[in-house]
């Protein structure tokens, strides 16, 4: 397509092209980058009429690029994590739950509604937990809460004081028995002190002699 002489705006495209071209040389001496990377990015750019990026309308395919882009798994992920965040039979949990307590799942029923997301579970123990609305999980499960145990009676002190120690009697049999005990005790003591005393069994030792320039000291 030719444009008129000396009239530029007949060929806005191409003079928009060239203007790009500028700016993106300009700001690239400023900051010390390649300019042919910016030229790869801006090849790799989808245009707003065709949709489709100059090299992929050249080679008929998407060529590497050094900008990240999100791949189709990973937009199927989040459009189902969105789908499941935003379903609104979901958001109200009424029922017997099971919840997330520590690293693993728990039955609990719901007892009070904090905020959008923030429930008061009891668990099966009767233990009060606060779980967000991620940490629940519906179930068909008939959940039956332990009633708290009844405190324990507080022992009195005073009443033990109270109380009388009982001593036990010693009968005669007993004390016949002592005394006999206290004889034999005393019988043996001076066995036990005539017996002789064991000497130590040593090794052998060899026979040392003093030398003769010692004679003469006194010890």
């Amino acid at each position: 397509m030719v444009s008129s002489p000396n009239h530029p705006q007949g060929n806005g495209k191409a003079e928009s092209a060239v203007k790009v071209i500028k700016n993106m040389t300009k700001k690239t001496l400023q900051d010390g980058r390649d300019q042919y990377e910016a030229l790869l990015e801006l090849r790799n750019t989808p245009t707003q009429n065709t949709g489709l990026s100059p090299t992929e309308i050249m080679f008929e395919r998407k060529t590497r690029s050094m900008i990240p882009s999100i791949d189709t798994k990973q937009i199927r992920k989040l459009q189902n994590y969105d789908q499941q965040g935003n379903n609104p039979s979901r958001n109200v949990m009424t029922d017997a739950q099971r919840t997330y307590h520590r690293q693993h799942w728990k039955l609990g029923k719901v007892k009070e509604r904090i905020s959008e997301r923030a429930y008061i579970v009891k668990s099966q123990e009767g233990v009060p937990y606060r779980r967000n609305r991620s940490h629940m999980r519906p179930t068909s499960v008939n959940v039956q809460i332990r009633d708290m145990s009844p405190p324990r009676e507080l022992l009195n002190f005073d009443k033990l004081a109270e109380t009388k120690t009982v001593v036990p009697t010693r009968t005669p049999n007993t004390v016949e028995l002592s005394m006999n005990s206290d004889n034999l005790v005393s019988e043996c003591e001076p066995i036990k002190k005539e017996q002789k005393r064991v000497e130590a069994i040593t090794r052998p030792k060899r026979t040392t002699r003093e030398p003769a320039y010692l004679k003469d000291f006194v010890r």
